[in-house]
């Protein structure tokens, strides 16, 4: 039994590490995608936003549903509110530096023009992917040290208890 509770903490920390990869990825999806939208349809933000995240993958969908919902809630507050706190909310497996390049477009979407916003969004999708490359090996280098170590504990602890 104490050999499966140190294996499912090893574990629990692999899949942590993998959960930010895939929220990561679903991100690039998202990012490209309304790039993509804003460049053909230049849709007003809450279309934009539900368009986007009736077609990407979840988390990123479930990020751009929150801010829609928080735009007709809180008319009242700036976007780049809406944005932050969607984010927190929603992208919680995503390390401070992976929220802060997703933070860092609330300021810019929907306050400057169609080009202005291409380029951040363009910029945020190459850094999304540079953090995604380095999440995929710190997940193939820490994922193995943690299921090992895992074992490891869970075997010293049994052999200690005999």
């Amino acid at each position: 039994m104490l050999l499966c509770g140190c294996a499912a903490i090893g574990l629990s920390a692999v899949k942590r590490l993998d959960r930010r990869v895939c929220t990561l990825r679903s991100m690039i999806g998202a990012v490209e995608f309304l790039e993509k939208e804003l460049a053909f349809h230049m849709l007003p933000m809450r279309e934009l936003l539900l368009v986007t995240g009736d077609s990407v993958a979840r988390p990123a969908s479930d990020f751009l549903k929150e801010c829609v919902k928080q735009i007709d809630v809180c008319e009242a507050r700036l976007f780049s509110e809406i944005w932050s706190l969607s984010a927190d909310k929603t992208l919680d497996n995503l390390k401070a530096v992976d929220r802060e390049i997703i933070n860092s477009l609330g300021t810019v979407l929907g306050r400057f023009d169609v080009e202005g916003q291409r380029n951040a969004l363009q910029l945020a999708a190459e850094q999304l992917k540079r953090n995604l490359a380095k999440a995929v090996e710190e997940r193939g280098t820490k994922g193995a040290v943690y299921r090992t170590v895992g074992m490891a504990t869970g075997i010293f602890m049994a052999i200690l208890l005999l």
